[in-house]
């Protein structure tokens, strides 16, 4: 029996994104007004409004996105985590002796929160009417990510144990208040606490996407990540090298020219930003390739190929025309962005059709009977 090339050659999809900057304006401003007008209430329908306007744009094989997610629930998700984040913040400015024990517990919340966001975004995801799956794992999260998080606040907790008992921060203290500023000896404790995460940001950054991904799921296909942690600190040192030279370079260039020239200084300061969002784009070019470069979906191969270059000079330029508009071109901005990821990402498949035909007979693979805790998108 001969078989049809779909059945035998794999095939490269190419993404597409069909929006428009001003088509896209006038949901932006729309959007922005009502949100202004009703006190950030209408925020979370402006939201879905965004995200389906996006999602819809995003055409893979002559089919678009969608987005599906209910209004009322984001409200109630970023209601809970502002009532979160207040009542956070009161007990931290309040009790600031129990600075380690607060850092602890939100430490304690990030694996809930990080199976609650993903549940919600991907289940009101969709590809041809068939939404993507999030396994709502609370103990794998926890078994992932208990560990690191656990070790990163012992750290703080022993390093600013042990600067303290120096009486360093007394003399920060002292200092402070001599020069009218006003310092407790509890604020080093976010200082300690990013020394400790600057080094293992890779790790949970990988740790992160690996657990999103391997428990992502469109039909029967189940996603994976071939690539181990090395991969990401790879990426996040080549970024800081690169900044370190380019940043070393422009100090050079303003402090030869800085002789006399009262100018030099600002620009120095505008230059200094300039090569920071140049950079960034560059990062966010090469942790982009790396990661979907090594996601499959069953059988079926993601690809990206962003140019680091281009990716800095969209952000460089978008951030310019956002600055000197006001805001106004952000629309524009966001959409010039999409557009151009959307061009350099492909998805190799051998039958787009046969996981559509496998989610139709399938039907609901996972229980919701967890539904209630789960489904609301608190903002992560």
């Amino acid at each position: 029996m001969e078989t049809t090339d779909n059945q035998t050659q794999p095939r490269l999809l190419p993404f597409e994104f069909t929006g428009r900057g001003f088509e896209y304006f006038k949901i932006w401003i729309v959007n922005i007004c009502l949100s202004v007008m009703t006190l950030g209430i209408y925020s979370a329908w402006a939201k879905v409004r965004t995200n389906s306007y996006f999602y819809g744009n995003t055409v893979l094989n002559n089919s678009s996105f969608s987005y599906l997610a209910d209004p009322k629930k984001i409200l109630k998700g970023r209601a809970i985590s502002v009532m979160l984040f207040a009542i956070y913040w009161v007990a931290w400015q309040t009790f600031p002796e129990a600075g380690i024990g607060l850092l602890a517990l939100g430490c304690l919340l990030f694996p809930f929160f990080i199976v609650s966001a993903m549940s919600f975004r991907m289940r009101n995801s969709a590809y041809r009417n068939i939404r993507f799956y999030f396994l709502k794992d609370l103990k794998a999260s926890y078994l992932v990510f208990l560990m690191p998080l656990g070790l990163l606040v012992l750290f703080t907790w022993l390093l600013y144990t042990a600067v303290d008992s120096f009486g360093v921060l007394d003399q920060m203290v002292s200092s402070g208040e001599q020069a009218g500023e006003f310092f407790l000896k509890e604020d080093f404790i976010l200082s300690a606490f990013l020394i400790g995460f600057m080094p293992i940001m890779p790790w949970l950054d990988y740790l992160r996407t690996r657990f999103i991904v391997d428990h992502t799921q469109y039909g029967k296909a189940k996603a994976s990540f071939g690539i181990g942690g090395w991969g990401f600190y790879k990426v996040y040192f080549m970024t800081a090298l690169i900044y370190l030279v380019a940043f070393l370079v422009g100090a050079g260039v303003v402090y030869g020219f800085s002789s006399g020239v009262s100018l030099m200084i600002p620009i120095g300061i505008v230059l200094f930003y300039a090569i920071l969002i140049f950079i960034s784009g560059i990062w966010k070019a090469m942790r982009t390739n790396m990661i979907n470069n090594n996601i499959k979906i069953g059988e079926n191969q993601l690809y990206s190929h962003l140019e680091g270059t281009q990716v800095g000079w969209i952000y460089l330029t978008n951030t310019l025309a956002i600055v000197l508009s006001m805001g106004l071109l952000i629309p524009w901005a966001k959409v010039r962005m999409a557009r151009y990821t959307a061009s350099c990402t492909a998805l190799q498949i051998n039958d787009l059709d046969s996981i559509t035909a496998i989610e139709q007979e399938q039907g609901n693979a996972f229980g919701e009977e967890m539904d209630e805790i789960f489904d609301m998108d608190i903002g992560f």
